[in-house]
């Protein structure tokens, strides 16, 4: 039994017990060799432990000592000095950091949002430290985050952390990690890796701001669906920090900010310069812009004209009257609006997106963004917003859905356009970029 006083390895003497956890205690220790107080981490055992899982619990002391050796110089991590086995038991030596966790601070109410930022700051290099040395810390969390009294910032408890080069410790189906701090892609069953780091940061920084988790439920279980299908909820105190916090919080791992990006987003933020990518695209049309501004006219056009096709033969006029109509490209959805309604088009329903035109449609040809869905997410049929022809329904073209037309648009929108559909579509978007160039190309062509 563990208690004051107590010399560990003949040479750390307890003084008084700091704090306990699922895993171990930390206690105030003196150095009676270097004259030194330094802080010891217990690691407990369950009494009736099997001897596999004994065995497993030394080989995660000896990983926490192997990792954070690594990186014991990082002004934002703190150092781990030496691992001693005592009752067969291991006893990890680290430094004594006067003051008290991120847990502690927060349990007396959120942080202002440079208080937030300065934890972001510090745990985002930490991370980044830890990830270029090929070590994911796998629990990242306020209780592993300590407010030092001389104000250092510094990630502690690499107990659980794994080197990339490390034999897998867990067994199949046994994640380990505080529930509402595990990434979506870890309760999947996928291998924890950087990105899993930084979205715990992200539980981390959205309770830090709104005094509050965003998962957190009333079971363990509710907790781990909340993370992996539900998402955060709006921010009301981040200060201009939720676009960085939910960054960090993208259920997608490959869409998920990475240290650096977050890095200088939050420089961004500090500054006060937005980072080109902080706001979604928007397009407004009044529906009043002469249609040759944004359509093309086939040679020698008329007022009117017939037209064979799906509907059969039809003369019809252009029309003089239209509606205005929006485009908004965003992190969540693509949204659409004219006179008769609003559609959202969430992300998890789109399969691929493309930029083309609709031909053999009379006096006019229209560009017009499409979008192809998931199966069993396709919409009703639907005319695309901004369309000019109130009595007419454009054609079906299956399994493509068209749902904007695009008005007429600077070489600057369209660019912006491309950006946002590549950045919030991702590889839905790529396999159009040559297409979207090409239909650039064209109406630069036209213009001339």
């Amino acid at each position: 039994m563990s208690s004051p006083q107590r010399r560990i390895a003949n040479q750390y003497r307890l003084v008084r017990e700091l704090a306990g956890g699922g895993f171990g205690r930390i206690w105030q220790a003196h150095d009676e060799h270097l004259d030194v107080d330094v802080a010891v981490k217990e690691v407990w055992f369950p009494p009736a432990i099997d001897p596999a899982e004994h065995s497993r619990r030394l080989e995660y002391a000896a990983r926490e000592a192997r990792n954070a050796a690594k990186l014991r110089s990082h002004p934002h991590i703190v150092p781990v000095y030496s691992v001693v086995i005592e009752d067969d038991r291991p006893w990890i030596v680290m430094e004594l950091v006067r003051g008290g966790s991120l847990a502690d601070r927060l349990a007396q109410g959120s942080l202002p949002p440079k208080e937030v930022a300065d934890v972001a700051e510090a745990m985002l290099k930490a991370l980044n430290a830890a990830h270029k040395a090929r070590v994911v810390h796998r629990d990242v969390k306020p209780a592993n985050i300590m407010l030092a009294d001389d104000g250092r910032i510094l990630l502690t408890d690499f107990g659980i952390a794994a080197h990339q080069d490390d034999t897998r410790l867990t067994t199949v189906g046994n994640v380990i990690g505080t529930p509402e701090y595990l990434a979506p892609e870890r309760i999947n069953g996928a291998e924890a890796g950087p990105a899993s780091d930084l979205f715990g940061l992200g539980v981390t920084l959205y309770r830090a701001a709104e005094g509050k988790s965003p998962f957190r439920r009333e079971t363990d279980t509710a907790t781990l669906g909340a993370v992996a299908t539900q998402p955060p909820p709006p921010m009301k105190k981040a200060g201009g920090l939720e676009p960085l916090i939910f960054g960090l919080l993208d259920k997608d791992p490959p869409k998920r900010l990475t240290a650096a990006a977050a890095l200088e987003r939050l420089r961004g933020w500090r500054t006060g310069q937005k980072p080109p990518d902080d706001s979604p695209f928007e397009a407004v049309w009044t529906g009043k812009e002469p249609l040759d501004t944004y359509a093309v006219k086939p040679p020698n056009p008329r007022s009117s004209q017939t037209f064979a096709g799906w509907f059969g033969t039809k003369k019809f006029a252009v029309p003089e009257v239209r509606s205005g109509w929006v485009l908004h490209v965003g992190p969540k959805y693509i949204m659409t609006t004219d006179s008769t309604e609003r559609r959202e088009f969430t992300w998890d329903r789109i399969l691929y997106i493309s930029i083309r035109e609709f031909r053999n449609w009379g006096l006019y040809q229209f560009t017009v963004l499409y979008l192809t869905f998931m199966p069993g997410s396709e919409p009703p049929l639907l005319k695309p917003a901004g369309w000019p022809y109130p009595k007419m329904s454009p054609p079906e073209s299956f399994p493509e859905v068209p749902v904007c037309v695009l008005g007429p648009m600077t070489p600057e929108q369209r660019a912006e356009l491309a950006e946002a559909l590549g950045r919030y579509g991702g590889r839905r978007w790529k396999p159009f970029a040559r297409a979207a160039n090409e239909f650039i190309t064209r109406i630069r062509g036209w213009r001339r």
